[in-house]
């Protein structure tokens, strides 16, 4: 008996010094001998994953032979297990059950879980009388952890009328019986003054005194509060010798915001390594938040290769590690398939379960959801009262949503207006994604007057506030923009600062913007090499352009089998799009046997994947009946609902649609498709201001002026066949003065890039001229033409 009594103690030691393995070999040793708090003590130690996060489920053995040595402990102990772990409804019930046994046994802890349960209606039955009535009979019992909750209740008005008075009280209360996270609670009421004057410096008392008790949760929030009164863009010195103390003082969320700070280089020397580092140690050991760190990274491709599949197994794990937050993240994969199957009625579910609890990122997420589940006729109601209520909660996001329904009018009335005023509140408030939208609106003339100058100086704004989609559209209005704006240059100088700072996104970015102006396929080596870059780094938008270069042999040598093997492997990691172009070739049997049916397979699997422009693809082939049945009314509806969003591939093939169906679909098929080639040509999609003028030359010959105007400005955006047509009726004298030298110019420049069919032409035209002189002085205008039009030498040795 008194060696057993030296093994407790020893255990008992060892636990409290952290030293896992000694504490289990001696509670081991006890277990042997059926000592029931041995056994308790050993699922705690699984259960904590202390002894490693794989062998968590061994804690329920160990929980049960407890509960049969008559521990009563135990059976709250395997309740609370079973309710973060359980993997079925089974496991659910059972830990559902063991809670009320511990109740009835008259354990407080395992009455205050079954309340809370009632009150969320997680696992029983939705009761907040009955919760309110079990946290209440214990508060006045003065149940510190009744008390806080009850505090919780009143303070986020969960269950309860908000009553920030009611908060404090119950806050003050169980912060006298020694509750510490009470201490914050309060600390964050004089913060923002809820319920009491706004007091900084009693919130710092109160942390403080927190503090000199050793509670590094309150040294977190003293930092937290003196990050947010510095007034500095990062922490001050004092934030930061805070969040070391905390994160010295073993609180992981203190060592978490650390690496944060190491990652971005605030506050702190930036140490990319460093702050990986620790979030690998600290997943290693068990702290969600930072295994979800590590799902982020993979997810967004940044430092760590983009990989949906992988990050979502992180995220798992995060979850399975006690972040429950991290279903969150994963109902956001889910809900557009990004490395699994896509699920959106099970993504809403994880995030009504949130936002009943009053998560207003969650309620913001369920109005996402409930959007991507409806029918595309009816915008869902349920969706527009989602947003309304998160956005009156205070989320920017949600708010930036409403404007763009009422700017559209889905779900509501159409209200520009309202629309307009909502992104200027949020413009005040200087939510930069509101700054980009004005913009854009601006830029494209829709409502708002058409004004370059505006749109920048909202972008710039954007970018101030370090809005990187903002450079990114600042760059496209100075490539694209009207000559007030107008600065290739200027974007080209953006891309290239972002490249070199290691934004594999923008060196991508730069060769699609620069392939985008020379349009029809023309690739230079320049262009060619800037892919290379950014698909060598890992980036897969890169990777999937540069197979598709390899695929058809442009500007690379042809390698047909890598090209597949590429998609291949991007497809299985999550990527949409890859998914796309593997059906695309059976489609169209290119390399690949064609298969109509696994072509459509393909298309489905991508838009699963949340590669939502498949739906684009299955509109063409409704649109002429290719592998389903053919549809032109339901093509258009796909087309519609994508163009009115702004996709501009969408609005061009809307005017393909009029233009090719004519009367089967409208008998004003002409105005509508003039109207939709000119909405992709004012989004600057050169194809479709190409087409326009091809429609309306073939149409309308009295436009013929209008027609060469179209013309000459898609050539001189670089559009390749554009600057062939154009040169052509110069060289011909057709709608503009004859002009042979500085049609075959533009002729020859359309050659330079590569533009398909022009070298041809360009041979053809050079024999009908008689003087060699014309000939050169064309060659020296296209030269300068090429110069003008395609600034690129010299991105790649900046």
């Amino acid at each position: 008996m008194l060696t057993s009594c030296a093994d407790l103690q020893v255990a008992q030691r060892a636990n409290l010094e952290c030293d896992y393995e000694t504490a289990f070999d001696n509670w081991e040793v006890l277990a042997r001998k059926d000592f029931p708090e041995a056994e308790y003590q050993l699922a705690k130690l699984y259960a904590a994953g202390h002894l490693g996060t794989d062998r968590q489920q061994e804690a329920l053995t160990h929980y049960q032979r407890a509960i049969e040595l008559g521990h009563t402990g135990a059976l709250y102990g395997m309740g609370q297990f079973l309710l973060r772990y359980a993997k079925s409804d089974v496991e659910r019930a059972t830990a559902i059950d063991a809670l009320k046994q511990a109740a009835t046994a008259g354990s407080v802890p395992a009455e205050i879980v079954l309340a809370e349960l009632y009150i969320e209606g997680q696992y029983l039955p939705r009761d907040t009388s009955r919760g309110v009535e079990i946290l209440s009979r214990h508060a006045n019992a003065d149940n510190p952890r009744a008390q806080y909750k009850l505090a919780l209740l009143y303070d986020e008005g969960i269950a309860l009328q908000q009553n920030y008075a009611k908060a404090y009280d119950y806050y003050q209360r169980a912060l006298a019986l020694g509750h510490r996270s009470a201490a914050n609670r309060l600390a964050t009421l004089y913060i923002e003054g809820r319920g009491v004057a706004v007091d900084y410096d009693r919130a710092r008392e109160l942390l403080q005194q927190q503090i000199d008790l050793g509670n590094m949760s309150a040294a977190y929030r003293l930092a937290a509060l003196e990050e947010q009164l510095s007034g500095e863009s990062g922490p001050s010195a004092r934030s930061v010798e805070l969040y070391r103390q905390a994160a010295s003082g073993g609180y992981e969320a203190a060592r978490l915001r650390m690496a944060d700070l190491y990652f971005h280089g605030i506050g702190v020397e930036r140490d990319i390594d460093k702050a990986i580092n620790t979030y690998q140690e600290m997943s290693i050991g068990g702290y969600g938040p930072a295994t979800a760190k590590l799902g982020d990274l993979y997810r967004d491709g940044e430092e760590k290769p983009l990989d949906y599949a992988y990050a979502h197994e992180l995220y798992q794990l995060s979850y399975d590690q006690g972040f429950e937050r991290a279903e969150l993240r994963m109902a956001r994969m889910m809900g557009y398939g990004l490395g699994v199957t896509r699920d959106i009625r099970a993504a809403r579910l994880i995030y009504h379960k949130y936002a009943l609890r009053g998560d207003v990122s969650a309620a913001y997420g369920a109005a996402q959801m409930i959007e991507l589940m409806a029918d595309f006729d009816h915008f869902p109601l349920e969706a527009v009262s989602w947003y309304q209520r998160a956005g009156e909660a205070g989320h920017q996001g949600a708010r930036l949503r409403l404007a763009g329904l009422y700017w559209e009018g889905l779900g509501v009335d159409l209200d520009k207006s309202r629309a307009v005023a909502l992104l200027e509140a949020l413009v005040e408030e200087q939510y930069t994604p509101a700054m980009v939208r004005l913009g854009d609106y601006y830029r494209d003339g829709n409502y708002l007057p058409r004004n370059h100058i505006k749109a920048r100086d909202h972008y710039l704004a954007a970018v101030e506030g370090h809005d990187g989609n903002a450079r990114l559209k600042l760059a496209d209005l100075y490539a694209q923009g009207d000559e007030a704006v107008r600065d290739f240059e200027a974007a080209r100088v953006i891309f290239v600062d972002l490249s070199k700072a290691g934004d594999h996104a923008a060196t991508y970015k730069l060769a699609r913007m620069l392939e985008f102006r020379l349009g029809d396929n023309a690739v230079t080596p320049e262009i060619v090499a800037l892919y290379e870059r950014s698909a060598v780094a890992g980036y897969p938008p890169a990777q999937l352009r540069y197979a598709d270069l390899q695929l058809e042999g442009i500007g690379v040598e042809q390698n047909v089998d890598r090209a597949i093997a590429s998609y291949r492997i991007l497809s299985e990691r999550g990527l949409g799009a890859a998914t796309f172009r593997l059906g695309k070739l059976v489609e169209y049997g290119r390399f690949e046997t064609l298969d109509i049916d696994k072509a459509v397979r393909l298309y489905r699997k991508s838009i699963d994947q949340g590669y939502d422009l498949g739906n684009l693809q299955m509109a063409r082939l409704h649109a002429v009946g290719k592998g389903v049945p053919r549809d032109l009314r339901y093509a258009r509806q796909i087309f519609e609902r994508f163009a009115v969003t702004g996709t501009i591939k969408a609005a061009y093939e809307l005017g393909e649609l009029y233009s090719i169906h004519k009367t089967q679909l409208s008998t004003d098929w002409l105005a509508l498709a003039i109207k939709w080639y000119e909405r992709a040509a004012q989004l600057g999609y050169l194809d479709a201001k190409y087409a326009l003028a091809e429609l309306l030359d073939s149409q309308k010959g009295q436009d013929r002026r209008y027609v060469m105007r179209l013309y000459h400005e898609a050539a001189l955006a670089g559009h390749g066949r554009a600057m062939s047509r154009y040169g052509e009726r110069l060289f011909n004298g057709i709608s503009a003065k004859r002009n042979q030298a500085e049609g075959l110019a533009f002729v020859l420049t359309a050659a330079r890039s590569n533009s398909s069919g022009a070298l041809k032409l360009a041979l053809s035209l050079m024999d009908r001229i008689n003087r060699a002189a014309d000939i050169r002085r064309a060659n020296l205008r296209s030269l300068e033409l090429k110069s003008e039009i395609f600034k690129v030498t010299g991105v790649l040795s900046e």
